[in-house]
């Protein structure tokens, strides 16, 4: 479906334009405009697409979470808007800090993830839904707190002092 697209193999999709399955069993592969070259499948069930104007992917109906690679980027960011949010309320930064001071600061070479798994789960309340994975929209939730207790307690202090209100960054 498109321009010079083939879907070649069993239960394989191909669509945009200069898009192949590569005769791989099960893949999808997406190609936009942006160039003449072919994209193709590297894997049987696999999910290949060319999107250089960016990628979203949402994992609910609303449209209100899920990830977007940007135009050119490298890594996977988590979709956020502050007004398809609810339920904010204040965490405290102070025992945030304490938390993190509590983390090993250490290097490491990848072996099994499971040991900094636990690190934290024994070390916040923050939940994560796997046993194995420190998911990215976790971390946001962590290092806001621990980033605004210095700028709080700096704002204290100047009240305090009667040094005025603190400035904003």
């Amino acid at each position: 479906m498109g321009d010079n697209t083939t879907a070649s193999g069993n239960f394989t999709t191909a669509m945009g334009r200069n898009a192949s399955t590569n005769g791989l069993s099960g893949s999808f592969v997406y190609g936009d405009a942006t160039t003449s070259g072919i994209v193709n499948a590297t894997a049987a069930n696999s999910f290949t697409v060319r999107a250089a104007g960016g990628t979203t992917f949402y994992s609910n109906a609303g449209l209100s979470t899920g990830v977007s690679l940007a135009s050119g980027g490298g890594a996977w960011a988590s979709v956020s808007d502050r007004n398809r949010k609810e339920n904010f309320r204040d965490e405290d930064g102070e025992a945030a800090l304490a938390k993190i001071a509590a983390l090993p600061i250490q290097s490491w070479s990848y072996k099994s993830q499971a040991p900094s798994i636990r690190h934290w789960r024994s070390s916040t309340s923050l939940p994560l839904r796997s046993r194995l994975v420190i998911r990215n929209v976790v971390r946001p939730c962590l290092w806001l707190p621990t980033l605004t207790a210095p700028a709080y307690r700096l704002r204290q202090h100047r009240q305090s002092t009667g040094q005025g209100r603190a400035r904003s960054a």
